[in-house]
């Protein structure tokens, strides 16, 4: 993990990238308000999908290494 500008980069080094220059299965997280939940804070991916609020960190955990996971398995 990396603290960017945009966000938290995480990559799990055990899923293949999709090419030459990316090789392993990464994203940047961001987090931000949801004004489809009221305001409440929310993880977010680069595509901004939503993850998980952003108080049940252990729900947005394991969506990034599933999410990580089957975007390796696409770029095969």
């Amino acid at each position: 993990m990396e603290l960017v500008e945009a966000g938290l980069r995480v990559v799990d080094p055990q899923a293949e990238g999709c090419c030459e220059k990316v090789r392993m299965a990464g994203d940047v997280i961001m987090c931000a308000p949801r004004s489809s939940d009221g305001g409440r804070w929310w993880f977010f991916t680069s595509w901004r999908e939503p993850i998980a609020p952003a108080d049940e960190i252990i729900n947005a955990a394991v969506f990034i290494l599933g999410y990580l996971g089957k975007r390796s398995e696409a770029g095969r």
